[in-house]
């Protein structure tokens, strides 16, 4: 999923490059952090994870009406959050949800450095560096607010906060979507999980339970 959204982010981004040297070197060290990453947190997710959360990203990403190089954005940037994400116990909806635990700080904070350099991976950056802000303001780690948070990131952290809860139903959906729209959830983006929730539970049932198995 990760590699061949870098490789089409790279190729609408082609006329950008003086020459052909340029962007092979961009792609050999985008495929590098990310096998660096997969290698990293090989067995500390769950199987599927990482796939699941991007996938979930896109078909919100495609739901509100994102253009493809924004969905490709989003798509990679939502495998790297996941990767990046400590595994977890589902949480209590009567309580407000704890934030992201890394699973290394100081190895993700290493990583993060070197996707910032990755020429042409900026927005991707962006993206992740804000998946934990909160509508309201009150995350993490520069307490944006509102559009101030990039898109992606809105939509990163829905998709978190739905492996969070454990999706499992749709009462259980629209019961944490009133709890937590306007707060942790831009309103945007739970309109537009409304409108495919049906799919992302159906999606999240069959990607998980084989695995629990």
């Amino acid at each position: 999923t990760l590699l061949s959204a870098i490789a089409t982010v790279a190729g609408g981004q082609i006329n950008t490059f003086k020459n052909h040297q340029e962007l092979q070197q961009r792609l050999l060290s985008s495929l590098q952090l990310a096998s660096e990453i997969i290698d990293r947190r090989n067995g500390a997710l769950p199987p599927g994870r990482a796939s699941r959360v991007a996938g979930s990203a896109r078909m919100i990403a495609d739901c509100m009406g994102l253009p493809d190089d924004q969905m490709e954005l989003i798509t990679a940037a939502a495998f790297l959050a996941a990767m990046m994400s400590g595994r977890r116990e589902p949480v209590s909806l009567m309580e407000t949800l704890p934030e992201d635990r890394l699973f290394d700080e100081k190895i993700n904070a290493s990583l993060m450095t070197r996707l910032e350099n990755l020429p042409g991976m900026g927005d991707v950056f962006r993206i992740i560096q804000h998946r934990n802000e909160n509508f309201d303001g009150s995350g993490t780690p520069s307490a944006l607010c509102g559009n101030a948070i990039p898109l992606g990131s809105r939509i990163i952290r829905a998709v978190l906060f739905l492996e969070d809860i454990d999706l499992a139903d749709s009462d259980l959906l629209e019961h944490a979507l009133k709890r937590f729209t306007g707060s942790i959830l831009d309103p945007m983006v739970a309109r537009a999980i409304r409108q495919c929730a049906t799919r992302l539970i159906e999606r999240y049932k069959a990607e998980r339970e084989p695995n629990m198995e």
